[in-house]
């Protein structure tokens, strides 16, 4: 990863943190340090997290709650059609269905009804405004507020899909997003006001490979990006 040439910005309603490498340790510090509450009840969305995943459950004094589901993230098939702007997506697989989202579409692939943005679906009840487990119910014994909740962790795809699906189902929990997917032009209509999110990248990612491209103008330029991705978000 490239090392920062911009400090870290911070904003009431939205943070970007540029960091080069992040040891469990100092993720599960920095997580501590970011919320008062005495045992800090975190969701880990699964998909993409990696590291973080393993983080947030070896660490102490969190109360982790893993969304976990392997059947919502078949490689070649966990990407819904329109993903990139998150327009028209199903966000519930019996609507996938009906929408024929399984169907072969063409220049897209053949997605499934089980994907990342229908894990938003299972993972978040729009009408109780909780939180359910996925996969490991041992973690959640029973649906929780999701006002009882310091934040949500995602990575990668994760941040790409599932965030953005789950504050269009309504979930306003903070967010602490790995790679910061969530943050381009195309899904900034989804973003939620006042909702503090906290991205985590170095700008290295798969899909940031057009920051590898002759003449693109370093970190100033990928701040600048970020900045414009989620500019009516900042407070």
């Amino acid at each position: 990863r490239r090392e920062p040439t911009a400090p870290a910005v911070r904003h009431d309603s939205t943070a970007a943190l540029w960091v080069p490498a992040l040891s469990a340790a100092l993720f599960a510090a920095a997580l501590l340090l970011c919320h008062r509450r005495r045992r800090p009840r975190i969701c880990v969305i699964a998909p993409g997290s990696g590291q973080a995943t393993r983080a947030m459950l070896g660490a102490g004094g969190l109360r982790v709650h893993l969304a976990a589901g392997p059947e919502y993230d078949i490689n070649g098939r966990r990407m819904p059609p329109d993903w990139v702007s998150m327009r028209e997506v199903q966000l519930h697989e019996s609507d996938a269905r009906a929408a024929g989202v399984d169907l072969l579409v063409a220049g897209r692939g053949r997605a499934s009804c089980l994907n990342l943005a229908t894990l938003a679906g299972r993972l978040f009840d729009a009408p109780s405004g909780a939180i359910v487990s996925c996969e490991v119910p041992s973690r959640v014994p029973r649906p929780q507020p999701a006002a009882s909740f310091s934040c949500l962790v995602c990575g990668s795809r994760g941040g790409q899909v599932t965030l953005p699906a789950l504050w269009l189902l309504g979930c306003r929990v903070p967010a602490v997003v790995i790679n910061g997917g969530c943050a381009r032009q195309q899904a900034s209509w989804a973003w939620p006001s006042g909702v503090p999110v906290v991205l985590l990248t170095g700008g290295r990612d798969y899909f940031n490979e057009h920051r590898d491209a002759l003449g693109y103008d370093g970190d100033e330029r990928y701040l600048a990006e970020l900045c414009a991705a989620i500019s009516g978000n900042l407070g």
